[in-house]
């Protein structure tokens, strides 16, 4: 009796297994742009996509949308505010500017990807470097990054994330809205 059962669990998993592969060699086959299948994709590089100065008297508003990147706000010595963004190969950083109110968003543009044994990508994050003196409206919105700040005790700050970690410097409690989804 031992031996039909073991040797049914081992028909269901290797037909499992054919059905996966099966699966795997017509995605191959009709694969025109639409997936990128890897079996291996450790250590994932990445490289800075947006590097950018602004005169801070030109802009009232900073608005930053990110999906998994880590954002860090730093203090700077210039009166300029500047962003670096630093991602993966094929994604893009889109700006807006208009009525002083910069917005940048990092837009995943890659291809729909099948992988196995996945691996880390090394740094994806959000730089900006703030004068001393901000004093105006920031709003930072990410769905899995971190939000790391520096005391911004004259901004207004409005922080959202939906699992990843709020941590910084001081801000005065009538300038800050935080919303985030966590445990």
């Amino acid at each position: 009796m031992k031996s039909k059962k073991g040797a049914i669990a081992l028909i269901i998993l290797l037909s499992a297994i054919a059905i996966l592969l099966l699966g795997i060699m017509i995605l191959l086959l009709m694969n025109r742009g639409n997936f990128n299948v890897k079996l291996f994709n450790f250590n994932i590089d990445t490289k800075i996509l947006y590097e950018k100065e602004f005169d801070s008297a030109s802009i009232n508003e900073l608005q930053i949308k990110d999906t998994s990147a880590n954002v860090f706000v730093k203090e700077s010595d210039s009166d300029k505010i500047k962003i670096v963004v630093q991602g993966r190969e094929g994604e893009n950083v889109k700006e807006s500017f208009e009525n002083h109110k910069l917005e940048l968003e990092r837009e995943k543009t890659i291809k729909n990807s099948i992988v196995f044994f996945w691996g880390t990508v090394k740094k994806e994050e959000v730089n900006i470097y703030l004068p001393k003196n901000y004093n105006k409206k920031i709003n930072i919105q990410t769905t899995s990054g971190d939000i790391s700040f520096i005391n911004l005790e004259e901004a207004e700050v409005k922080m959202k994330t939906s699992s990843g970690e709020i941590q910084g410097g001081n801000i005065k409690e009538r300038r800050i809205y935080c919303d985030f989804w966590g445990y």
